[in-house]
């Protein structure tokens, strides 16, 4: 199996459009919080869950009114948004056979880069999840999977290398060689990273704001993004736990 890590923002355009014009397997890292949240969400059993950006969030109103706005943004009014993107507000939330429209800054826009109208080559990983997407692959049988570490791309973090992204990145490869590794050494240091940056922008304890989520017991989902027919990204949810 080819499996090739990279992040996403040392991919030109042109090698993003040479994955899709491949169809080639991709998987998207946001460990903080997109990807894990992608994870609760879908968990919550919504009735469809799609990822929109500030540019088309007026047009996805009109498509899909009534739907659950969650997420972050630097253009839309806070008090439109039923959840930020903290994970902890993100399981609050009462999102049960409702329509789900999210953003944030990083890990969405990337599924989006890579997202076209074909089902079954964009999907989404994290720690709760990363076996249970290499199991799928694996049983599909891919000849090569592009692992993609969000990164930063915007939002008052930018410019931070998030090695939390990367760290899980290089976890899924080794489960889809079947290698072995020490989960709890990884553990570690995905904590003391995650502490540095993220820890000062909240008085709750890192039991109480990250490890829950971040950790959070192995979810038998696999989220699988594409363009629908409306022009939307969507993602579904292809395994139920």
């Amino acid at each position: 199996m080819n499996v090739q890590k990279r992040w996403f923002a040392d991919l030109s355009p042109r090698e993003i459009e040479e994955i899709r014009r491949k169809r080639e397997i991709v998987v998207v890292i946001d460990l903080w919080a997109a990807t894990t949240n992608l994870v609760i969400m879908l968990g919550k059993k919504p009735a469809r869950l799609f990822i929109v950006n500030d540019d088309r969030f007026s047009k996805a109103q009109l498509v899909y009114p009534g739907a659950i706005l969650i997420g972050e943004s630097q253009e839309i009014p806070r008090e439109k948004f039923a959840s930020s993107n903290e994970p902890s507000e993100i399981s609050q939330v009462n999102i049960y056979d409702k329509d789900v429209l999210y953003i944030t800054f990083n890990g969405t826009r990337v599924l989006g880069a890579f997202s076209n109208q074909e089902k079954g080559l964009v999907f989404a990983a994290s720690l709760a999840n990363y076996r249970t997407v290499a199991d799928y692959l694996k049983k599909v049988n891919v000849g090569k999977i592009n692992l993609i570490a969000a990164g930063n791309l915007t939002g008052e973090l930018q410019g931070r290398e998030f090695t939390e992204d990367w760290m899980v990145a290089e976890l899924l490869e080794k489960e889809l060689k079947s290698e072995n590794y020490d989960y709890s050494r990884v553990q570690t240091r995905i904590k003391k990273v995650v502490e540095d940056i993220y820890g000062v922008q909240s008085s709750l304890s890192p039991e109480k704001r990250f490890w829950p989520f971040i950790f959070a017991p192995k979810a038998d989902i696999v989220p699988m993004v594409f363009i629908n027919r409306e022009g939307f990204v969507e993602v579904l949810r292809l395994r139920s736990g």
